[in-house]
């Protein structure tokens, strides 16, 4: 796995999240996120860092073609149901979609984005965090 993310120094990201089994995976930082899956590169951005219960859109985009197949989130330290990713294509490298976070008493929700990409044997998995 290659994780590569721009430096940032308002926040330190933990590039090794291997160990805790997700496998693929990223963690969004200042709204974005690169995920390497197979050989292709993955763009992930954030139109805004999340709020609940605030609309937010994902543009992703690649230098290759892609289908995505499956596109959810889940709470990790509370469940929260199945959301899903309402998903539009763009073109054939360019994705889009939008996702609305439901409240809950979790002071800081921590939330799982999957997403499936025909062909690839793994789905991708993008880390973010709501609350304070």
């Amino acid at each position: 796995m290659i994780l590569i993310n721009k430096p940032r120094p308002q926040e330190k990201v933990s590039n090794n999240l291997s160990s805790n089994g997700l496998g693929n995976h990223c963690q969004f930082v200042n709204s974005e996120c690169e995920i390497v899956l197979g050989n292709q590169a993955f763009h992930l951005t954030l139109s805004t860092m999340p709020v609940i219960e605030e609309r937010v859109e994902l543009l992703i985009g690649s230098e290759q073609a892609f289908k995505l197949e499956r596109a959810v989130i889940e709470g990790i330290n509370m469940y929260m149901g199945t959301l899903p990713i309402i998903q539009e294509k763009v073109t054939a490298k360019k994705w889009r979609g939008w996702f609305m976070l439901g409240a809950c008493s979790e002071p800081k929700m921590k939330w799982k984005m999957t997403l499936q990409f025909e062909g690839q044997p793994e789905p991708a998995l993008l880390l973010f965090s709501t609350g304070s």
